[in-house]
């Protein structure tokens, strides 16, 4: 603000302060007045109309006796006189007192009063009189006067009148002493106003001198300092002549000050922007096959790996086209497509089969994205390749693998339904001499191929599971689109497929040989059934079914594995027999003496009495139609029922068509290791 500003606004503060000052003066006295003369005119009209309602009242009533008395006509006059005008006045100072509520229902109190001695009292004894003459009957006009019920109404009348005209002197009193308070107040603002112009004019002043001598000062400092070489910036408030001439010394000490530093640290941005660069062009250039080219597909730019991999030279590269890395597998319209996307504008993502100079193949993960000018028109497009060679040759091998083992495991089903007609034929025979040699070789025979066979069978699958889960990590090979990665899953889930199958053909090897090895160990239940339900709970919540746990807290000694084994075994045959979304299956184990009674019970479809018995046998179904609906290969009962007798225990199973299975068994508590090494022929 310029200082000519500054002084008129300072004068006219001034004056508006005084005028304002002198504003609310006036007015408070014109209040202060108003309050006087409401206290004349008011207060003064009420108590007047409050003494008139109460003489009306007496009019009215005198009227009414002197009829009474003396039964002449004309005294009704003032009676009647008295009512009108009570009606009329009473309705003006209703509204004289409407600011004040509880006046107002004072009166409407009194109101209501005389009308009750109008209705009640005056118009039954004014008819009595003049039905003396008609029909003598002075007596009832004598009982209405002995009931003194007039009376005693017009008595509450002159009580509340009384009443009302104590309260209204004690407003008027309380009016008149805020009147006063006002007027005190009023003196003391008229003395105090001139006192608060005086001050504020000097404090005015004060500012004002502030405002101009020590910028001043501070502008006298830092020229003393600018010819020492220091540069020292002035901060500018307002904008005065004072601040402007402060404003054009600093932008002169700046730029002075900023021609040095500026030079130094653009230099310094430049060091580190080309470092950075540098820094990401060496790492881009490590990881991937980098190019460019202009708008009609001409190479521009290639990086080291871009030569590395193809194997042409960069000086072969460059001005060709990137059909000289063109390879058969692709067809015309694919790349017409990848042209078509990238010439609007779009960035172009895919896999991309090349050729390199010494005719090998390669396979290049690609991004290729245009360059715009200033005038949003594309100018180049870069294109960013990874090989993923080695990962493609990978997944066409598990897919070749999954093909094999799609085969192998044909031909194992094949070989085990032969093996299990031929057991069938076998045990039909008779039980002569040379017949139980023969079963005896065919049985060895049977042991050594299915022992051959799954050898062979378990050796390839642990890399292929391996691999499975290394193509998984989008760390370690890249991220595989959808379709990839469900090829993949059933990759891996006919791996573990295969694996269940060659561990129960092991299994069964192992109890027939008596083989099977028991480690036992010390655990809680309720910790190894938590376990037993995280293993199947997928399979469960694929079908939908329920699946409830019951079990005492106790601890055992046993092999903790091979019980688990047998309970996932129950359990997986329970989930294969019940109907999706409404099957249910409840797994219990509770402690009886010393023994430990675990048992898996369905709602599925159940199984005939008849077939109970043979549940135990090898390679046994119910039915063939069962066998094609669930698969399985009719080992796993046989396994359970192994597994629990080399434990010390035994199992059985109750079960009934239409209604479901149980299946049971016990094992003892603590088992002593060294007795149940070895497991007796199932």
């Amino acid at each position: 603000m310029k200082i000519k500003l500054k002084l008129f606004f300072a004068f006219l503060s001034i004056g508006m302060l005084s005028v304002s000052l002198g504003g609310i003066s006036f007015i408070a006295t014109e209040q202060m007045n108003d309050e006087y003369a409401f206290l004349i005119e008011h207060d003064l009209v009420v108590l007047q109309n409050a003494q008139k309602l109460e003489k009306l009242v007496v009019d009215a009533e005198t009227g009414q006796r002197g009829f009474i008395i003396t039964n002449d006509e004309s005294f009704l006059e003032p009676y009647v006189t008295g009512i009108q005008e009570f009606t009329e006045l009473m309705q003006i100072e209703k509204q004289l007192v409407s600011d004040d509520l509880s006046q107002v229902e004072k009166l409407v109190g009194i109101e209501k009063l005389f009308q009750k001695w109008k209705v009640e009292v005056a118009i039954p004894e004014i008819e009595a009189t003049r039905n003396v003459e008609l029909h003598d009957e002075s007596h009832n006009v004598a009982t209405l006067l002995q009931a003194k019920t007039g009376k005693n109404i017009l008595d509450d009348i002159r009580s509340e009148f009384k009443e009302f005209i104590l309260i209204e002197n004690e407003l008027n009193n309380k009016r008149y002493k805020q009147t006063l308070e006002l007027e005190s107040y009023v003196g003391v603002f008229i003395v105090i106003a001139p006192i608060i112009i005086v001050t504020a004019s000097l404090i005015m002043g004060f500012l004002l001198f502030r405002s101009i001598s020590i910028p001043i000062s501070k502008l006298k400092d830092s020229s003393d300092g600018i010819a020492s070489g220091k540069f020292i910036h002035l901060n500018v408030k307002g904008n005065d002549e004072i601040s402007q001439l402060t404003e054009s010394f600093n932008m002169m000490s700046k730029s002075i000050e900023t021609s040095k530093t500026n030079t130094e640290k653009n230099y310094m941005i430049i060091k580190n922007q080309k470092n950075k660069l540098t820094e990401m062009k060496d790492a881009l250039d490590e990881a991937a096959l980098v190019s460019t080219t202009d708008v009609s597909g001409k190479i521009l730019y290639v990086n080291d790996s871009f030569c590395r991999i193809s194997k042409y030279s960069r000086e072969e590269l460059l001005g060709e086209n990137h059909r000289i890395l063109k390879s058969v597998y692709h067809s015309a319209k694919f790349f017409e497509n990848i042209w078509k996307i990238i010439s609007s504008g779009k960035i172009w993502r895919g896999n991309i089969k090349n050729k390199a100079k010494d005719g090998t193949f390669y396979w290049v993960k690609t991004i290729i994205m245009p360059i715009f000018d200033s005038h949003n028109k594309i100018k180049q497009y870069v294109a960013i390749r990874i090989d993923i060679t080695s990962e493609k040759k990978l997944y066409d091998e598990l897919n070749n693998t999954h093909i094999e083992l799609a085969k192998n495991n044909k031909i194992i089903k094949q070989q085990s339904h032969e093996l299990i007609q031929k057991l069938i034929l076998e045990n039909k025979l008779s039980a002569s001499t040379a017949e139980l040699q023969s079963e005896k070789k065919f049985t060895i025979q049977k042991e050594e191929f299915a022992a051959m066979v799954s050898h062979e069978l378990k050796t390839p699958i642990f890399p292929i599971k391996m691999h499975c889960e290394m193509l998984k990590d989008p760390e370690m090979m890249g991220k595989l689109n959808t379709e990839q990665l469900e090829s993949v899953n059933m990759i891996d889930k006919m791996a573990s497929n295969l694996e269940r199958l060659t561990g129960d053909i092991f299994d069964a090897q192992k109890l027939d040989m008596k083989q099977m090895q028991f480690n036992m160990k010390k655990f809680k239940l309720c910790k190894f059934l938590d376990d037993v339900k995280l293993e199947v709970a997928q399979l469960v919540q694929q079908k939908n079914i329920s699946l409830t746990f019951n079990f005492d807290e106790v601890q055992i000694i046993s092999d903790r594995e091979r019980l688990g084994q047998v309970l996932s075994n129950l359990i997986r045959n329970s989930i294969d027999f019940v109907n999706e979304n409404t099957g249910t299956i409840d797994i219990g184990a509770m402690k009886k003496h010393d023994k430990i009674i675990f048992y898996v019970k369905d709602n599925g479809i159940g199984i005939p009495l008849e077939k109970i018995p043979k549940l135990f046998r090898k390679f046994y179904h119910i039915d063939t139609t069962l066998k094609r609906k669930h698969g399985g290969t009719g080992l796993g009962l046989v396994i359970c029922k192994g597994i629990v007798e080399g434990l010390g225990g035994e199992i059985w199973v109750y079960s009934e068509v239409g209604k479901g299975t149980i299946f049971t068994f016990k094992i003892p508590q603590q088992i002593i290791p060294e007795i149940h090494n070895d497991i007796s022929n199932v």
